[in-house]
């Protein structure tokens, strides 16, 4: 494992807190494996946007990208349905509303990006999975037989 210890030695403590944000000075391992060309673990600067994380691995080049998304009635329903004392769910809402947005209006620009609206498509239900596999035009999951034991 790299030991930043040497370098800060040679270099000075103010080339180490150059490196970095204003609150999280330095340097951190990031990690990349799937579809990346070079998988493996990085070091590089801490505040990099996710992008430049990727590039470090020779880009990202997934066959497809697919972006799962909900109405915003349905998002709100499940939030209030968990009621978490810590955060409105207003706030959450707003927030789900901005993040969904970007995705939607990112998504375009990515080759083999696919957005899919899952409401009533629920992953534990068979048909939802089906319904969802269909749309993004992957390949079908093979049967696998169910016996039950007695």
């Amino acid at each position: 494992m790299y030991s930043a210890v040497p370098s800060i030695v040679r270099n000075g403590a103010e080339w180490f807190s150059s490196m970095g944000t204003e609150k999280s000075k330095g340097m951190t391992l990031y990690s990349l494996s799937g579809h990346v060309q070079r998988p493996g673990q990085f070091e590089a600067p801490l505040g990099i946007t996710l992008r430049q994380v990727l590039d470090i691995g020779d880009a990202w080049a997934p066959d497809k990208v697919i972006v799962l998304s909900s109405s915003t009635d349905t998002i709100e329903k499940h939030i209030r349905l968990r009621n978490r004392p810590h955060e409105s769910a207003e706030n959450m809402v707003r927030r789900f509303r901005l993040i969904d947005a970007e995705f939607r209006r990112l998504a375009p620009l990515y080759p083999n990006t696919i957005v899919i609206d899952r409401d009533s498509k629920e992953f534990h239900e068979r048909q939802g999975l089906v319904d969802i596999i269909t749309m993004a035009g992957l390949p079908m999951f093979p049967e696998i037989p169910y016996f039950r034991l007695e």
